[in-house]
């Protein structure tokens, strides 16, 4: 098969894969600049169309010749073949996916963020958005009515869980209350101010009559009858199919072929290794006591009052002016525009707690780094400099830029982010501060440490509680080893990452292994011929691949540089000495 013939039907299962998906993905289709007709419904019910289609295109794209392709583009028919794998195992275990009900996880996330970013420009804009706020009226109904079937068949979240959402739908209605959802004037201005009012007016009826009496049903749904067959102790180990479904959300979540036993020792492993970094810095820093003492000592300063967002929008700014500065030997090219910073409004701080990184829009724009009020918080300050490393340059904010400015990277790994990529990197970047000099005090450099404790200690709890039958009171007794976070801060994280959102909490932890890893495999690979700003360039601009398709590409990219060298050395070496 030669390279064309391949190409067209690369590109014929690659339109096929993005016209099954984008009704299932309006967030996606609104970046994909294609009108969003309908919200999916949150029903638990198997989309089986969905389903025989994708396989279709899996057995269409076993019958391309891959070696034809380009390498870019075999990246995208790889990560395309790992997601449709991963969807068709979700399948199986629909039954015991809860994850409507999860905050970090739940469909509503992208169902508001449509809404929010629906383009106003023309009349037909307009009747479209006000047709999609009706439909979430009918998200509420539909989640409802799913959460019922489920109960049907014996099927209920764990108490946790269930009153984690409950807080979060009642801060969702607060929101809608003072307005959150409704339009801001400044969108409207594009169209003919005599429609304003009749905008206004629908948009008033389907907030106050339509959506909010659904959202109050669902409300009241989750905190009557339902709540009381909640499941009293967290763990999907516990459930019929349970620790299947355990491999299949870690695998999915991890992108790697990893046992839970596996990646559990892993996590031990690190901690061991990170607890005797910790303690010769604790000695640099006159420490004699024990881990557990110095974590105490942290927790009770109190020298250290929350920051105002205005307050920390400044330090990001700083800290991306120095690295900015330092940056250019260690990633080949630099974006052109540095990253906006900005406040994170009320309704993103409830959907994105941790903070946003909104990417660029078009190439060489600006990607857009949204924090939200835990960045002023103590553990944060603790944290210091690494924390804005992780989100900002040369973390998650860099690799956003970079990757969005490659026009080649597709809508197939733009519609399916590896999170242990995405995670892995900003790790990564704020362990490659460490080696830019910017840990010198030995307090920064603890903040660091702590920060990769938390997340091994995250792996290990996850795994723990779901795989091996972990309680609660031993989950937060590792995770208060390795934070200094209060308890009810442990007790919240827990819940959202852990019991909510079972398999991903070992993500950052995972991804800075692998891609370390990768990096030293590479390094011995191609030994003088390796050069680090290229290799960073390279990962950067393939975007956030699964890590099994990421790291075939890196090998791929170290084989053909060994081949460039060696033909760059083969013609100075024919070249005639001068006399």
């Amino acid at each position: 098969m030669d390279s064309l013939q391949a190409l067209t039907e690369f590109r014929t299962s690659q339109a096929q894969y993005l016209r099954n998906l984008l009704p299932r993905r309006p967030e996606i289709a609104l970046q994909a600049y294609q009108p969003v007709n309908s919200f999916p419904s949150p029903a638990w019910e198997v989309d089986s169309r969905a389903i025989r289609a994708n396989m279709r295109i899996a057995a269409s794209l076993d019958e391309i010749d891959a070696a034809a392709l380009t390498p870019r583009d075999y990246a995208t028919l790889q990560t395309m073949r790992w997601e449709i794998d991963q969807t068709t195992e979700a399948a199986s275990y629909a039954d015991l996916d809860f994850s409507l009900i999860s905050p970090r996880r739940t469909p509503l996330r992208d169902v508001v963020s449509v809404l929010l970013e629906h383009p106003l420009g023309t009349v037909a804009d307009a009747e479209r958005y006000l047709y999609l706020l009706e439909g979430l009226a009918f998200w509420f109904e539909d989640a409802r009515a799913a959460l019922s079937q489920r109960a049907g068949r014996g099927r209920y979240p764990s108490r946790e869980a269930l009153a984690d959402f409950t807080r979060f739908m009642s801060r969702f209605r607060d929101l809608q209350l003072a307005g959150a959802l409704r339009v801001a004037d400044s969108r409207l201005t594009t169209i003919d101010s005599s429609g304003h009012e009749s905008f206004r007016n629908f948009e008033r009826e389907a907030l106050d009559l339509r959506i909010r009496p659904q959202m109050d049903s669902l409300v009241a749904f989750l905190t009557g009858d339902y709540a009381t067959h909640a499941v009293v102790r967290p763990g999907l180990w516990q459930e019929a199919g349970g620790k299947e479904f355990y491999r299949h959300l870690l695998r999915r979540n991890l992108g790697l072929e990893v046992e839970p036993e596996e990646a559990h020792k892993a996590g031990i492993a690190m901690l061991t290794r990170l607890d005797s970094l910790k303690r010769v810095t604790r000695q640099r820093m006159g420490w004699s006591k024990s881990e557990a003492e110095y974590v105490r000592f942290l927790q009770q300063r109190d020298d250290l009052p929350p920051l105002t967002l205005d307050q920390v929008i400044a330090r990001v700014q700083t800290s991306l002016v120095r690295m900015r500065d330092s940056l250019g030997s260690r990633v080949r090219t630099l974006p052109a525009a540095m990253p906006r910073v900005r406040a994170a409004t009320p309704m993103e701080a409830l959907l994105h707690p941790e903070g946003l990184v909104i990417p660029s829009a078009y190439a060489d724009s600006a990607a857009t780094l949204v924090i939200t009020p835990g960045w002023g918080g103590k553990a944060a300050q603790l944290e210091g400099e690494s924390h804005y490393f992780r989100w900002g340059w040369p973390g998650r904010a860099l690799a956003a830029a970079v990757a969005y400015s490659v026009e080649s990277v597709s809508f197939a790994v733009v519609a399916h982010p590896s999170r242990t990529t995405e995670a892995g990197w900003g790790e990564y970047a704020a362990s490659l501060a460490g080696e830019m000099g910017y840990y010198n005090d030995p307090a920064a450099a603890y903040g660091r440490l702590m920060q990769e404790s938390l997340n091994a200690a995250w792996l290990v709890v996850d795994t723990g509680v779901h795989y091996f039958g972990w309680g609660k009171p031993q989950a937060l007794a590792l995770l208060r080893l390795n934070s200094v976070a209060t308890d009810a801060e442990l007790d919240s994280m827990f819940t959202a990452r852990v019991i909510q959102d079972p398999g991903s909490a070992g993500a950052g932890a995972i991804g800075l292994r692998e891609i370390s890893a990768m990096r030293e495999w590479m390094k011995s690979r191609l030994r003088d011929d390796f050069k680090l700003d290229a290799w960073h360039q390279e990962l950067l601009s393939m975007g956030p691949l699964p890590l099994p398709v990421l790291a075939a590409h890196l090998e791929w990219w170290s084989w053909d540089t060994a081949r460039q060298r060696r033909e760059e050395r083969a013609k100075q070496a024919a070249k005639p000495a001068k006399r």
